[in-house]
């Protein structure tokens, strides 16, 4: 099992996750202290998929932009406050 630090373990990710597919085991560590395991995957029936949600998330529609000219700003905004009711 070998012991790498974070910042290892982030520059080299992709790496390290190659040799954790080949069945080796990482541990974690910052300032020499151990904070994770990292062990390939073996399909355990505890680890499932969470499914998605039923309904997807409707999307908020932004209020169509007015294009503005050169104007008083107080007058917009007294006609915008009147628009809104």
């Amino acid at each position: 099992m070998e012991r790498i630090g974070v910042a290892e373990f982030k520059s080299r990710l992709s790496e390290h996750l190659r040799h954790v597919r080949g069945g080796e085991d990482l541990v974690i560590c910052d300032r020499d202290r151990p904070i994770a395991r990292v062990t390939a995957f073996d399909g355990a029936a505890d680890c499932v998929p969470v499914e998605a949600a039923t309904q997807p998330l409707s999307a908020y529609v932004l209020p169509a932009i007015r294009e503005v000219t050169a104007c008083d700003i107080v007058d917009t905004l007294a006609a915008t406050r009147a628009e809104r009711g």
